[in-house]
This record gives C-alpha cells, structure tokens and sequence, in this order.
C-alpha cells in the first residue's frame, strides 16, 4: 500500500512537470506568432498644383520606399523617366519662351523633390 501511495504521488509529479513543460511551450509558440506578424505598410500622400490652372499633382509613398506619382489621371514611376514624363504632361513651359523653359524646369523639379522628401517623411512616421 505504501509503494502504492509513493507511486501515485511520483505519477502525478511526472503530470504536473509535463503540463507545466507544455504550457511554456504552447506561451512560446503563440508569442512567436504574434511578434512574428509584420505591420501592414504605410502610405503617405500629398498633392500640390504646379502649373496654374492646372490639375494638382499628387505623390504618394509606402514606408519611404515606393512611390508614384498621378497628374490628371495617368500614373507616373518615381523614377527619371517617369518625372521627365510627368514634367511633359504638365504643360507649365507650352506657352512660354524657350529661354524660360530651362529655369521653369529647375523649379518644378526642385519642388517635386522638395514634395517626395515630405512625402517619404510622413510615410516614415
């Protein structure tokens, strides 16, 4: 009888340390998962009018890293060609000497980097 008792205390003990071993376990597994989800990313937009009369030009940016352009409805790439298609299409220099085109040009691309460092900036936060 008393080899019986000891034995059922040793059983029971051995079922304790195997239910507290597979809690920790299963806390592990469930924190893992939890901390391993990533945040959905984050889009940042802007828009400003470049040209008078004109439709506004919107920038918009995920985490700082991609970005796009829009301007009257046609999508443009954040890239040198996708701003040089874009400077085209704004038509900010079609009635203006040539002369002039050359420092409109510099100002409109001064402030569209000037837009996607705010852009970058806010998509950050």
């Amino acid at each position: 009888m008393y080899i019986q008792k000891n034995n059922n205390k040793l059983k029971i003990n051995i079922m304790k340390k195997r239910l507290m071993v597979l809690s920790i376990l299963l806390f592990g597994v469930l924190f893992v998962f939890n901390t391993s989800c990533e945040e959905d990313p984050k889009e940042a937009c802007d828009q400003e009018e470049f040209c008078e009369g004109e439709p506004e030009v919107t920038l918009c940016c995920t985490d700082g890293e991609e970005c796009y352009w829009t301007y009257d409805g046609n999508e443009y790439a954040d890239t040198d060609s996708g701003l040089d298609d874009l400077f085209n299409d704004l038509g900010c220099t079609s009635t203006t000497k040539s002369a002039n085109n050359e420092q409109i040009r510099e100002d409109i691309y001064n402030r569209l980097f000037a837009m996607r460092e705010r852009v970058i900036a806010k998509s950050l936060l």
